[in-house]
């Protein structure tokens, strides 16, 4: 076992015997372990103990380690961890050994073994291509020698018969188990691509009738907006008159309502409460009647002349018919408006026509039409009336 303090102590005791300096320090280590039987002192001030050295001599240390050998070769326990110790040591050494030299022999072993193993596989590739290339010959001779056997067996004619029947047996089954079915598969393919056909033609055709029914009816109405916009832009009134037949006579539900819509534009534009330019312009009165400068000198004869000479401005006759409102009416006068009725072609001049005839005969519109077919249809039956009330 280790050496404990007690032992060392006895060590350090025995070594004082032959050493008088030793022996001073031997009684210190023996008090120490006495208790005193004297009473403790009284306390006083705090003196600083006095250090007290034990020197040893190189006898002690001698001694000193003997005994420590002693009782190290007692201890068995420490002996088997030395032992362990060196046996790993000495393991760790011959393994290292065993694999740095190991290492080299198997590196040197294998080298030889590739060796021997590359010319021996080339020893045995060389002899397995001469062999395979014998067999290769053998065999192109055993087929070049079947095939002429066969050439020869075809040239008889039974064989040939045969092999025509087994032609002509495998042809029809051919036929019958390949041809036939992607024929039928082709017809079937073909009618329904036929059905297709018809079906989208009957589409087309639905869609063509309706096409063009469409260009029909946009052609229609885009005649129609030119006859509008013509009665509109240049006071046309047989532009008008067409567009009113048009509304009259046609079946058509949409074109007869885009025919309305024009007609009421014409009506807005040239209607007796639109606006118009006759109130701003004035009559050359010297041109129409020479001595007279300003038109309300003008007599409704010279308004009359105005409105039935040819080649007068719409305009002019516009503001002709509108002077007559202010004039006393009289039959010479009525049948100037109507003369001007029947030959006026401006919607206009139309416009005030008709509204001085109204003042001189005493005609109340029913319709509103812009167009004189009433005022004409009219005067027929009332002429004598106005003939006999109306002075000349």
């Amino acid at each position: 076992m280790p050496a404990s303090e007690a032992d060392i102590t006895h060590f350090v005791a025995d070594a004082g015997k032959d050493d008088s300096q030793a022996a001073s320090s031997i009684p210190i280590a023996a008090d120490a372990g006495r208790v005193s039987d004297k009473p403790p002192p009284v306390p006083g001030p705090t003196v600083a103990p006095k250090e007290d050295r034990v020197t040893l001599g190189w006898r002690d240390h001698r001694r000193i380690v003997e005994d420590l050998s002693d009782s190290l070769s007692k201890n068995w326990r420490f002996k088997w961890q030395v032992c362990g110790i060196v046996i790993a040591l000495c393991a760790t050494l011959l393994g290292l050994v065993t694999l740095v030299v190991g290492g080299r022999i198997i590196d040197a072993g294998i080298a030889v073994v590739d060796t021997r193993l590359t010319a021996r596989t080339t020893e045995l590739t060389g002899t397995v291509q001469t062999r395979l290339q014998a067999v290769d010959d053998q065999l192109n001779s055993v087929r070049r020698r079947v095939e002429a056997q066969i050439a020869k067996q075809f040239e008889e004619p039974q064989i040939q018969r045969t092999v025509q029947n087994v032609a002509e047996s495998a042809a029809g089954k051919v036929i019958t188990e390949h041809v036939q079915p992607a024929e039928n598969m082709v017809s079937e393919r073909l009618r329904d691509f036929e059905k297709f056909l018809d079906e989208r033609k009957a589409q087309y055709d639905t869609d063509q009738a309706a096409f063009r029914a469409e260009i029909e009816t946009l052609k229609k109405r885009n005649e129609l907006t030119r006859l509008a916009d013509r009665a509109v832009g240049d006071g046309e009134l047989t532009e008008y008159q067409q567009l009113l037949r048009i509304a009259r006579d046609e079946s058509d539900p949409e074109v007869k309502a885009a025919a309305l819509a024009e007609e009421f534009r014409v009506v807005s534009a040239y209607g007796a409460l639109s606006a118009s330019r006759v109130s701003a312009i004035t009559l050359d009165a010297s041109v129409i009647s020479p001595g007279k400068m300003n038109e309300s000198e003008l007599t409704l004869d010279d308004l009359g002349r105005v409105l039935t000479t040819p080649n007068v401005k719409p305009m002019a006759r516009a503001r002709a018919a509108f002077l007559m409102r202010d004039k006393s009416p009289t039959f010479s006068i009525a049948e100037s408006l109507k003369k001007a009725l029947e030959t006026e072609t401006h919607l206009e001049a139309l416009r005030f026509e008709k509204v001085a005839f109204a003042h001189v005969c005493g005609f109340k519109s029913e319709k509103g039409a812009l167009d004189a077919s009433e005022e004409l249809k009219w005067w027929p039956e009332n002429v004598d009336h106005l003939r006999k009330e109306l002075p000349r």
